[in-house]
Parts: structure tokens; sequence; C-alpha cells
């Protein structure tokens, strides 16, 4: 009889156990909106509200999202940019990885990354560039050699 009332403790803690690790789970997983089981979306926690479309691109084992956030005539332009992987290491400087095409397509360098540091599999931030005067109908921003990918463009046009 003693065996059994210490079997029954054992499953009850262990059923108690399991409902809280589960529910702490859910508690992060809905807190964090990178935690998701829809993949379709990728949106990030920091994202801002965009006219643009995000697009994506997934080779090489990386997965790289750039949405532009901020397009105007003068000031910065802003775009969020996201790297996911499980394979390859993303200690790559963002910062000289991606570039912009201005309309004679010579590559414009960014002024800033305001995101995570090199390392890790997933990185997500804002890539900051100077205005292009004027606005080129077709922008186009260009990642080199991330994931062994030696380049992948992303592409919007503007309605003037």
């Amino acid at each position: 009889m003693h065996k059994i009332h210490f079997i029954l403790c054992g499953v009850i803690v262990l059923l108690l156990a399991g409902s809280f690790g589960y529910s702490t789970y859910k508690k992060s997983a809905d807190a964090d909106p990178r935690v998701s089981a829809d993949t379709s979306t990728a949106q990030t926690q920091d994202s801002k509200e965009s006219p643009y479309e995000e697009q994506v691109n997934e080779a090489g084992g990386v997965t790289v999202s750039v949405t532009p956030v901020s397009i105007t005539d003068s000031g910065t332009w802003d775009f969020e940019v996201s790297l996911q992987t499980h394979s390859v290491p993303l200690d790559m400087d963002i910062a000289t990885s991606i570039v912009l095409l201005d309309a004679s397509g010579a590559e414009v360098s960014p002024e800033s990354w305001e995101g995570d540091p090199a390392g890790g599999h997933h990185r997500a931030g804002t890539l900051r560039f100077s205005a292009i005067t004027p606005i080129p109908e077709v922008l186009i921003l260009r990642v080199k050699d991330i994931g062994g990918v030696s380049e992948r463009e992303f592409t919007w046009e503007f309605s003037r």
C-alpha cells in the first residue's frame, strides 16, 4: 500500500511539473511574437508599421527578411532586417554586407546598423542609409555573401 501512495505522489508531481513547464513556455511564446506556430509572418518585436511590403529570401541555409520602414525625400532611410538560420553562424558585419543601389546602379553603404551583434543564429535590427535623392523609381537593396550566397536582391517599385 505504501508503494501505491509513493507512485501516485510521483505521478501527481510529474503532472504538475509538466503543466507548469507548458504554461511557462506558452506565456513566453505569447509574449514574444518571434515565437509562433505560423511561420508565414516574419514580424519582430521591434517592428514598425510600414507601407512597403516585406520581402523574404531563403537560400544557403539563411532566411533574410527586409522591410523598408522609412523612405522619404530627405533624412534617412530605415530598413528592418532579420536573419534566421539553424546551420550558419551569423557573424558577418551587416553594415558591410548590405548596400543600396542608387539610380545609376552605384552602391551606397549604410550609415549604421542598430540591432543584434554578430554571432548566433538569429539577428534583427534596423539598417539606416542616407536618403538617395531623387528617390529612384526602383529601389534595390543588395545583400552580399551571407550563408554562402554571393548576392541576393530585394526590389521595391515606387509610383510617382
